[in-house]
């Protein structure tokens, strides 16, 4: 049968406290949440992960600045608000298609000196697309 799965380790990522690194101010959550997906379908399917920007009330801070990493890569910074970035497909795991894959995702952001200060939040969407 069609088997089509995605589940995320925890519903919401807080990112902590701030630290200074090289005299940079950041939040950081190394293995922030854990994507777990598997499709069996023969289409070329992707895990998509899209975002809207940062708010607070009226005052946002881009997508874009809060970087994102899988546990064996490097940091790169999320797509602007409405776009959206690829984090597996299904030619990166053939021919073994329909298994139980995990990717554990660290986030980062970096603070420029320019926000206000607030507690922001933003919506994180992962998505199984088949076509």
């Amino acid at each position: 049968p069609e088997r089509i799965e995605l589940a995320l380790s925890v519903p919401a990522v807080d990112l902590g406290e701030p630290r200074r690194v090289n005299g940079r101010l950041y939040y950081e959550r190394i293995n922030a949440v854990q994507v777990d997906y598997r499709c069996n379908i023969q289409d070329d399917w992707e895990v998509r992960i899209s975002a809207d920007d940062l708010r607070d009330g009226n005052r946002t801070i881009p997508i874009a600045r809060l970087q994102w990493r899988t546990e064996d890569g490097t940091y790169q910074n999320m797509p602007a608000s409405g776009r959206y970035v690829v984090l597996a497909r299904k030619r990166d795991h053939q021919p073994r298609t329909g298994l139980r894959y995990s990717k554990k995702i660290s986030y980062r952001l970096e603070l420029r000196g320019d926000e206000w200060g607030g507690t922001y939040s933003a919506p994180i969407t992962y998505t199984l697309f088949v076509p």
